[in-house]
C-alpha cells in the first residue's frame, strides 16, 4: 500500500500556445521591504493552501503566468522577482547576491503576507532556494 501523497494536486488545463500570451493571471501586486532596506516586487493569486514558486535566475514576474495558470484554482500562488531584478529594487553595493539571501527574501515575502507554511516550487535558481529554505526552516 502506498501511504506517499503528493503535495500538489495538478489537474491539466488546456495549453496556451506558446506563440500567444501567456494566460492572464489576476495578480495581487505588493512590495516588501527586506531587512537590508531592499525592496522586492510580490505577487500573489488564487486561494487554498501556499505554494511559493521559485523562479529561475533572470525570470521576473510574467514569467510565473503559465505555471500559476494550472495552480490558481486550488492553490494560493505567491511569486517575487529576485532582489535587482525585475521589480525588485536594490541600490548599488546594497545588499547580498546570494543564495542564503534569496532565501531569507522568500520567508520576508511569506511573513508579509501572513503565511506561515508554503509548498515551494522551484526550478533553475529557484531549486537552491527552496533547498535553503528547507535548510533553515524546515518546519516552514
Amino acid at each position: 500500500m502506498d501511504t506517499h501523497r503528493p503535495l500538489l494536486r495538478v489537474k491539466p488545463k488546456p495549453k496556451p500556445k506558446l506563440e500567444e500570451h501567456p494566460p492572464s493571471i489576476p495578480w495581487s501586486r505588493r512590495q516588501v521591504l527586506t531587512d537590508d532596506g531592499v525592496v522586492l516586487s510580490v505577487q500573489t493569486a488564487g486561494q487554498g493552501p501556499a505554494v511559493l514558486l521559485g523562479n529561475g535566475i533572470g525570470v521576473t514576474a510574467p514569467g510565473l503566468d503559465y505555471i500559476a495558470f494550472h495552480l490558481l484554482d486550488r492553490y494560493r500562488v505567491i511569486g517575487w522577482d529576485y532582489r535587482g531584478i525585475g521589480g525588485s529594487k536594490m541600490q548599488g553595493g546594497q545588499g547580498d547576491v546570494i543564495v542564503r539571501r534569496h532565501a531569507a527574501d522568500a520567508f520576508a515575502v511569506l511573513d508579509s503576507i501572513g503565511v506561515s507554511r508554503a509548498a515551494m516550487l522551484g526550478w533553475s535558481m529557484g531549486v537552491p532556494v527552496g533547498l535553503e529554505m528547507i535548510r533553515a526552516a524546515p518546519e516552514r
